[in-house]
């Protein structure tokens, strides 16, 4: 998160994505998910939405599996200000 404060893009992308790997290998499912919630946060600031969609849609699944129902509504925050009327969200309701 420092690189993120400090507006080091490239290098914020990178461990958000290095972070998320490791935790992963490591069996840390519930930190991946925070990590992602985190990095589609910061891009969604950035204004990458794709970026920050991408991850939320990994993460609010990953979430409902682990029962994460705060990372889920994180996810859902950020995935409805971006919703397009009509569309499907990631339970495969429409919005």
């Amino acid at each position: 998160m420092v690189h993120a404060t400090l507006g080091n893009v490239d290098e914020a992308r990178r461990l958000f994505s290095e972070a998320i790997t490791r935790c992963e290998a490591s069996g840390l499912m519930p930190e991946a998910i925070h990590n992602r919630v985190n990095a589609a946060t910061y891009l969604e600031r950035l204004g990458d939405v794709d970026g920050a969609l991408a991850y939320c849609r990994e993460a609010s699944v990953k979430a409902a599996e682990l029962g994460m129902d705060g990372a889920v509504a994180r996810t859902n925050e950020i995935i409805n200000r971006h919703a397009q009327p009509g569309a499907t969200d990631v339970t495969g309701g429409t919005q």
